[in-house]
């Protein structure tokens, strides 16, 4: 679980934007936290290694959800996209150890900032250096790895477990931690422009070897997002989406448990489990149901790993009582060890008894052209305020407005 993503100089967002998870100390809708029994430090990785997982532990208390609203072209989307450009830098580590400088300028081609000025006053962001930090929890370890990219290089790294440092880079200057330096200097001189991380997740050492498979496997299984490209060919390609459905309820511990939950959603099934998959015709399957099926296999997936679901525009194409549905899937007390980030403009769902006030993030964007994002606790909202009225009428930030034209 995430208790925090921090990024700066991605896209509209050029001043530091902090994606807070942690709660904050409110009473209500307690079921809406997960507590962790983090590790504090004190020893290392493993055993009575350097870095230990039976450390001295401290709870930290998590939202389980995240609802992002703002107007449109506000940056919303931007924090989904910065999201999965972490998400697409580390696991290309996974599967390319230290990338040079050409295949990082390559996975900053797909994630463009902005290369026009909105402001004539505003100089060009596009120079400016890329960082980004997350702080995670997974398999009883605390994770921490930030990096800072300027012209397709990395600068600036670091990655620690457990409060533990495993090493640090400067420039061209690697520092490991003590865990590593018995087979690495102090201080290495480095001859790539590339990330260490993957590296040191290539090692094998026996005091890092279970904190390593945990770190690839919650970048591999457990941190997913939700694919619209699947509902954005119905045009095009208008069995793209249900094609993939009706493979999924194939399986038949997810089948189950996705047919189960349509079921209590109420969606006309009018077959059994048996011939649900069999009958769900490709070119008659609406876009939300589909929308729904591929949503609780996300939704399943988790259940068993645990992690993070990240979603553009949730909402979308989903009926009011089933995004409602949705939603308490995840801050329900059976799941404690699963989140949902994501967008919307939904404010049938803006209310107190769906959301806390740490739940909920509002993005807005200034004259000059730059986004930031505030949650309903940053700007200290009532307990009893009216979240949807407030929003609608504009106390939570801009929010589009029009007048009647003059007669």
């Amino acid at each position: 679980m995430i208790l925090f993503f921090r990024f700066k100089n991605f896209r509209t967002f050029q001043q530091e934007t902090l994606v807070n998870m942690q709660a904050a100390s409110y009473k209500e809708l307690p079921d809406h936290l997960a507590v962790l029994d983090c590790p504090s430090g004190r020893k290392g990785v493993s055993g009575t290694s350097s870095v230990s997982k039976a450390a001295a532990h401290s709870d930290k208390k998590l939202i389980k959800t995240l609802a992002v609203y703002g107007p449109n072209a506000s940056g919303k989307s931007h924090i989904i996209a910065a999201l999965q450009f972490y998400y697409d830098f580390v696991n290309r580590q996974l599967l390319t150890p230290a990338p040079d400088a050409l295949q990082i300028r390559s996975l900053l081609s797909s994630y463009p900032f902005l290369s026009e000025t909105p402001a004539p006053d505003l100089p060009n962001r596009a120079g400016l250096p890329l960082s980004m930090c997350m702080q995670f929890f997974f398999q009883g370890y605390l994770f921490e790895y930030s990096f800072t990219l300027s012209d397709g290089e990395v600068t600036e790294e670091a990655f620690l477990v457990n409060k533990k440092v495993i090493f640090q880079k400067n420039m061209d200057e690697l520092r490991p931690g003590k865990i590593f330096q018995s087979v690495i200097k102090k201080t290495v001189p480095l001859k790539t422009k590339g990330s260490s991380l993957g590296t040191f997740l290539n090692y094998h050492m026996d005091e890092f070897t279970e904190a390593n498979q945990a770190f690839v496997s919650f970048f591999q299984q457990s941190f997913l997002s939700f694919d619209h490209s699947c509902l954005c060919r119905i045009n095009q390609f208008p069995s793209f989406g249900a094609v993939q459905a009706k493979k999924i309820l194939e399986l038949p511990s997810v089948g189950d448990f996705i047919y189960h939950h349509l079921l209590a959603l109420q969606v006309p099934v009018t077959f059994s489990r048996e011939e649900f998959a069999d009958k769900l015709d490709p070119l008659t399957c609406s876009t939300g149901l589909t929308k729904i099926i591929l949503l609780l296999f996300r939704c399943c997936c988790l259940q068993k790993t645990g992690g993070v679901l990240i979603v553009d525009d949730f909402t979308a194409f989903l009926h009011p009582n089933v995004s409602r549905y949705l939603l308490k899937l995840f801050q329900s007390p059976d799941s404690q060890n699963v989140q949902l980030i994501f967008t919307t403009h939904d404010t049938a769902l803006l209310n107190r008894s769906q959301f806390r006030r740490d739940e909920v993030a509002i993005v807005n964007m200034n004259h000059t052209g730059l986004s930031h994002l505030h949650t309903l606790a940053d700007i200290r909202v009532r307990a009893d305020a009216s979240f949807s009225k407030d929003y609608l009428a504009g106390k939570y930030g801009i929010l589009p407005v029009w007048e009647e034209p003059e007669q």
